[in-house]
């Protein structure tokens, strides 16, 4: 029943019969005819009827007696899907009545018109000496391109045609001969030839080719090269060497790419041992020691300037900037490159030569700048870092502290930029990065980071430089020098901002080990610090809050508190604390 409502439409659907016929859907699928043939589905719920089948069938018949079938464009056309056109298909496949064309069975041909068009194709190509553009073999320009591709590659492994597909073109096994040997005397003529031309030639194996066509050709990289042809480069570099003492391949106009540049110049120096490879450039091994020497005496010429001109000239190296300059001057041909590395190559020789010389006369320089950098660096570095330590107000003592370490890390740096250009170091360099780095380090901690700073001071000073440290004395006395000159500033200004400021810092300094640094803004609290440590008398705080109260509400001081000012700061500076009027 339900075979018979299947056959009387070209198509229908499980829905359809289930509706029509007044059974489940699973029933119509039980009832199909699975096991005849001449009918199909699309998809799960389409039925093709025997009727519509045939019709199907017949038209994909008679399309594959007369070309080729592509399956997308078949099924779009006729509504089916990719399972119901191959259920369409003649039972006999291959050498039957039709084959697949491309591993991804897309397209399909019959077999009488595959023959046909097979024989007809060797019969328009067997006589071809040049290459053939696939397309223009036939006439009909409809046939795709994988059908062409397929007949003929067919044709070429039954050798029914002699030659290679190259692109879209079919090339005769004469011409590729042709145009092998072509090759092989161009190789001979010009003396090299680029691996990619003869992969273009359809060389697949290009190194057993020129073996067997040329075998005294070597690969270099890109390039094969001939015996001839290095033997020429080789006299070219000799005639070089012999006039300049190097040779520049570049300028031999080889056209070879700068890796087979390289190789061959590789190839050069192993055949001919007096010669080495140099930036890029083959050098005579002789120019190194000539040039050597030349320096040498450069050197030696320098550094006797250079101690003549000590007084003026704080720099007394040799830099390699003016070895460059002088070989430069005497060899005008070598080429910068190669100046370059022989200047690096000798500069740590000649420098030798130039610092054995004047070593001895530098010695007694040496020490004064290293004595001036422990005066006028180290020791007021030290004299401010103890002032730190009489003060009561731990805040205050912090921004005291902060404030004195990033003055010390401006005065630091540039007394050792001075001291390191002042000296000439012999056997034992000296290495001040590591105190840079501690110097130009953050921290959040200023009193850890000055004690960090005053303990590598003090190890460049006893261990670095082998220098004394100043003794009690001595730092006394440097000391004393400064809160004199202190004391000259105060008698000699009128500013009331800066007598202030020059008299609590006297008066702090006389009770502490060092000597304060700060700034005006940190009066007041360095006046009530004053106050607290019940060194000083009560009259003569009094003095300072008086000028203090003036300077704050920007009011001048007059004669009377100036000279008040003056005396007390005197008195402190002597030792005594009695007030004078």
């Amino acid at each position: 029943m339900a075979h018979r409502a299947v056959i009387e439409r070209p198509r229908t659907s499980i829905v359809q019969l289930a509706s029509e016929l007044s059974l489940e859907p699973r029933t119509i699928e039980r009832l199909l005819p699975y096991h005849r043939e001449g009918w199909g589905r699309i998809g799960a719920s389409t039925i093709v009827t025997t009727g519509e089948f045939k019709r199907l069938s017949g038209d994909l018949s008679r399309e594959l007696l007369n070309g080729v079938v592509q399956v997308a464009e078949f099924c779009r056309r006729n509504e089916i899907d990719a399972d119901l056109f191959r259920k369409l298909l003649p039972p006999v496949a291959g050498e039957g009545t039709w084959q697949w064309l491309g591993h991804d069975r897309t397209w399909v041909v019959g077999t009488a018109f595959y023959k046909a068009k097979e024989r007809d194709i060797q019969k328009s190509l067997i006589d071809e000496k040049r290459p053939v553009d696939m397309p223009a073999i036939v006439a009909d320009s409809n046939l795709p391109s994988i059908f062409l591709k397929t007949v003929v590659s067919t044709l070429i492994k039954s050798r029914g045609l002699k030659g290679v597909i190259e692109g879209g073109y079919y090339v005769p096994e004469a011409y590729v001969v042709q145009r092998q040997n072509s090759i092989a005397d161009d190789l001979r003529r010009d003396g090299f030839i680029a691996t990619e031309t003869l992969r273009k030639g359809g060389i697949e194996t290009p190194e057993e080719f020129i073996r067997d066509k040329v075998p005294s050709a070597r690969l270099l990289g890109a390039h094969f090269v001939t015996a001839d042809f290095i033997a020429s480069v080789e006299g070219s570099v000799l005639e070089h060497i012999e006039r300049q003492m190097w040779s520049d391949l570049k300028d031999l106009d080889l056209r070879l790419n700068a890796a087979d540049e390289k190789l061959l110049r590789q190839v050069i120096v192993k055949d001919l041992p007096e010669l080495r490879e140099i930036t890029e450039r083959i050098v005579s091994k002789d120019l190194e020691p000539i040039l050597a020497e030349a320096c040498r005496e450069f050197a030696v010429q320098q550094a006797e300037l250079a101690w003549k001109k000590r007084s003026k000239d704080k720099d007394v190296s040799l830099r390699s900037q003016e070895l460059f300059k002088h070989l430069a001057a005497k060899n005008e041909s070598l080429p910068t490159p190669l100046l370059s590395y022989f200047v690096n190559a000798l500069h740590p020789q000649v420098s030798l030569a130039f610092s054995v010389r004047l070593r001895e006369l530098k010695d007694s320089e040496i020490r004064i700048a290293e004595g001036v950098f422990v005066e006028k660096c180290y020791t007021r570095f030290h004299l401010h870092h103890l002032g730190l330590d009489a003060l009561v107000d731990a805040s205050l003592k912090t921004k005291l502290a902060s404030d004195l370490l990033e003055y010390a890390k401006g005065m630091i740096s540039s007394s050792l930029d001075k001291l390191e250009s002042a000296l000439i170091h012999g056997d034992k360099p000296l290495d001040l990065q590591q105190l840079r780095l501690v110097i130009r380090a953050e921290s959040a901690k200023p009193h850890l980071a000055l004690k960090e700073i005053e303990n590598g001071l003090t190890k460049l000073i006893q261990q670095d430089l082998a220098f004394e440290l100043p003794s009690e004395d001595e730092l006394g006395k440097r000391k004393r020098g400064i809160l004199d000159e202190m004391q000259l500033q105060l008698e000699g200004t009128r500013d009331p901002s800066l007598m202030l400021l020059l008299a609590i810092i006297i008066l702090h300094s006389s009770k502490a080990s060092g000597i304060l640094k700060a700034t005006g803004k940190y009066v007041p609290k360095l006046l009530k610090d004053l106050g607290k440590r019940g060194q000083i008398a009560d009259t003569d705080l009094g003095v300072l809050s008086s000028a203090k109260d003036a300077v704050i509400g920007r009011k001048n001081i007059g004669e009377k508190e100036a000279e008040q000012l003056r005396q007390i700061a005197k008195r402190y500076l002597v030792g005594t604390e009695l007030r004078l009027d």
